[in-house]
C-alpha cells in the first residue's frame, strides 16, 4: 500500500484551481494561470526513503512562448518544454529566509504512515500559498519576467532564457547581451555541452535575426 496516492496530492491543488500537469511516472506537477502572459509551476519532487515519502517543493513562472523557445533552441523535444520555467524558488529555502529550520521543513512536507497523508498534502498545498507563491506575485507579465531575471544571479540557462524573453519583447540591445552572457561559457566547454551551446546561439540567430556574432 502507497504511502500517498496521486489523488490525495492532488486534491488540494485541483479544489484550489490548479491544473494537474503530472506526467505518467513523473513527479507530480501543477499550473496555474495568473495573468494572459504567465503561469506559475510547481513540483513537489517527491523523495522515498527509509519507509518514508518527503516532497521537496519548487515553484517557477513560466511565459509560454518563452518556454518553447528555449527548448526548440536547446534542440530539445516540443514536450521537454511543457513544465520549462525561467525563474523560480526553492520552498525550504523560502521558509529559511522566514525563519524554519531546514530540518523542520522538510518534517512538516514528511509521510512516514498512511493515516498522515492528507495532512501533509494539505500542509504543502498551504505552504506553497502562503509562502511561495507571494515570492513571484511581482511577475504578471513578460516585461515583468524579464525585470526578474535581470535582477537575479543567473546560471548559463538563465541568460538564455533572458535573452530570449528580451528578443520576444523587441529590446535588441538587451537580448544581445544576454546571448553574449549565455554564449561565454563556451569557451570551457566541450563535447555534448558545446554543441549545444552553439546550437542554442545559431538557432536564436536564425529565429530573432541578429547575434551572429556571437555564433563559435
Amino acid at each position: 500500500m502507497p504511502l500517498i496516492t496521486h489523488e490525495q496530492i492532488a486534491a488540494p491543488f485541483i479544489s484550489g484551481g490548479w491544473e494537474d500537469r503530472t506526467v505518467e511516472r513523473d513527479e507530480p506537477r501543477f499550473r496555474r494561470q495568473v495573468s494572459d502572459d504567465i503561469a506559475i509551476q510547481t513540483g513537489l519532487r517527491p523523495i522515498t526513503r527509509g519507509g518514508s515519502v518527503r516532497f521537496a517543493p519548487n515553484l517557477g513562472a513560466q511565459h509560454e512562448e518563452t518556454g518553447r523557445l528555449v527548448t526548440a533552441f536547446l534542440g530539445l523535444p516540443p514536450s521537454a518544454g511543457v513544465n520549462l520555467s525561467s525563474t523560480g524558488v526553492v520552498l525550504a529555502d523560502v521558509l529559511y529566509a522566514r525563519g524554519v529550520a531546514l530540518t523542520a521543513s522538510h518534517e512538516r512536507w514528511q509521510i512516514t504512515s498512511p493515516q498522515q497523508s492528507d495532512a501533509v498534502a494539505a500542509q504543502v498545498y498551504s505552504d506553497i500559498i502562503e509562502y511561495g507563491m507571494p515570492e513571484l506575485s511581482g511577475i504578471r507579465s513578460l516585461d515583468d519576467l524579464i525585470e526578474r531575471l535581470q535582477g537575479q544571479r543567473r546560471q548559463q540557462i538563465q541568460s538564455g532564457h533572458l535573452a530570449v524573453a528580451c528578443g520576444i519583447a523587441i529590446r535588441q540591445a538587451q537580448a544581445e547581451s544576454a546571448l553574449a552572457e549565455f554564449a561565454e561559457p563556451a569557451q570551457q566547454q566541450d563535447g555534448a555541452l558545446l554543441e549545444q551551446t552553439r546550437g542554442f546561439v545559431s538557432r536564436f540567430v536564425e529565429h530573432f535575426g541578429f547575434g551572429s556574432e556571437y555564433v563559435r
